[in-house]
This record gives C-alpha cells, sequence and structure tokens, in this order.
C-alpha cells in the first residue's frame, strides 16, 4: 500500500511562565488502496426530488372557487378535491367549519362534477356529509349524524375502501356509508359564506388506530 507523509504541529505549555515548545512530529498515515480506488469509483446519483405535500388542487378546482393558505383553505363558491385520491388501505383527513353556510365534506370520484352549483352528494360520483348534519348520495340522505356541526367544529374523516365514517371533535358519529366503488378523492363543496380549512397532516385530534394521513401513491411504493 502507498503511503503519504503529513507533518502534525502541537503546542505544549509547561508551568506558570507560560512558556510553549513547538514539537513538530511526523506520522506515516497509510492510505488503502481499496478505499480510494472505491471513492474514485463513485458516481452520484439523481437528485432527490420531494413530492409536493397532499392539499387541495387548484387545477381542477371549480371556477368559483378561492384557495388560499397553501391550497389548505377553501371559499368562494363551487368544489375542490385533494391533489390525489386516496391510494393507501385506511387513510385519514380533518376539517375544521371556519364559517357556516351550504359546505359539503366527503369524497368524489374524478368524474364528480366540481362546476356544478349542486351541493356533493347530488350524483353518483359523490359521497358528502353537508351542513344539515346528512350524508347524501345521489341526493339522498343516507345516514344522519347523532349530533350537529358547528362552526368552529373539526370533522375527521376516515376511509379503507369499504366504508367512510365521519367523527366529530375526535369522537366517533357511528354513522358508516358503504357501496362506495372506484377511485375516489377526498371532495369539498362551499357556499352561501361557507369557509372550510383542510387538513391532510398535523391534525386537531388525530387518526384513530390503524388509519394515517393521506399519502400519495408514489409515496406507497
Amino acid at each position: 500500500s502507498a503511503y503519504s507523509h503529513w507533518t502534525h504541529q502541537r503546542i505544549c505549555s509547561f508551568g506558570p511562565a507560560s512558556k510553549h515548545l513547538i514539537c513538530r512530529i511526523q506520522i506515516n498515515e497509510p492510505i488503502n488502496g481499496f478505499l480510494r480506488s472505491l471513492l474514485s469509483a463513485y458516481v452520484p446519483g439523481p437528485p432527490v426530488t420531494l413530492a409536493p405535500p397532499v392539499q387541495l388542487d387548484n387545477a381542477t378546482m371549480g371556477q368559483g372557487v378561492v384557495l388560499v393558505k397553501n391550497g389548505r383553505r377553501i371559499c368562494g363558491t363551487g368544489a375542490a378535491r385533494a391533489n390525489c385520491p386516496v391510494s393507501q388501505d385506511k387513510a385519514y383527513w380533518e376539517v375544521k367549519l371556519q364559517s357556516c353556510g351550504s359546505w359539503g365534506i366527503g369524497l368524489g370520484t374524478v368524474r364528480c362534477d366540481l362546476e356544478s352549483p349542486n351541493n356533493l352528494g347530488s350524483d353518483a360520483e359523490s359521497w358528502a356529509l353537508r351542513d344539515d348534519a346528512a350524508i347524501y348520495h345521489g341526493n339522498q340522505p343516507v345516514a344522519k349524524l347523532p349530533d350537529p356541526v358547528q362552526e368552529g367544529d373539526v370533522i375527521g374523516l376516515t376511509y379503507d375502501h369499504v366504508t367512510l365514517e365521519v367523527f366529530l371533535n375526535g369522537k366517533p358519529m357511528h354513522t358508516p356509508v358503504t357501496g362506495i366503488r372506484g377511485t375516489v378523492f377526498p371532495t369539498f363543496y362551499v357556499d352561501d359564506g361557507a369557509i372550510l380549512d383542510c387538513a391532510f397532516a398535523a391534525f386537531a385530534f388525530g387518526p384513530p388506530v390503524g388509519f394515517r394521513e393521506l399519502i400519495k401513491e408514489k409515496q406507497l411504493l
């Protein structure tokens, strides 16, 4: 193996007179040939690109919708969906009702009409909790929350590709909705002054056991 020589300078202090002695020490440092060849053959990989966060999608939202707070608050008139579908087995997200009005929260397929003046749950492509505390599909109520939803409340939703469940301020409402088919997105509707804050992470109450925040499909690989 090859050797390189380097000189190390050390300062030594002696006694209260603060006299200094400069010592030069020559040290032989072996360089491993295998490691040197390994380092010379290293080729850096491509730069890591972080996936954009889960938020409301301004590319597909209704024309009357306004998104603020980095795509987490929806106001105006119309509907918007998350920028990724529910791909994992068990997903959870939250919505805080910042201001009352007409609103809908739930799931919609890619065919859900986000430009429609009607609330979510009005057709066969969406399932949604509305401001009257009922869950609609095909414009028919399929479940009713035992408690009303008031301004400032936090609504949690879970979906496991079988059942959509609703939580109110961390309390389960026991109003399961089944029969949901196909690829679906968390979808939101506002009108008449309603404002919703959507949380896909950093939750106020947190997911129930076995569920977690919405994850983009590429991050599941």
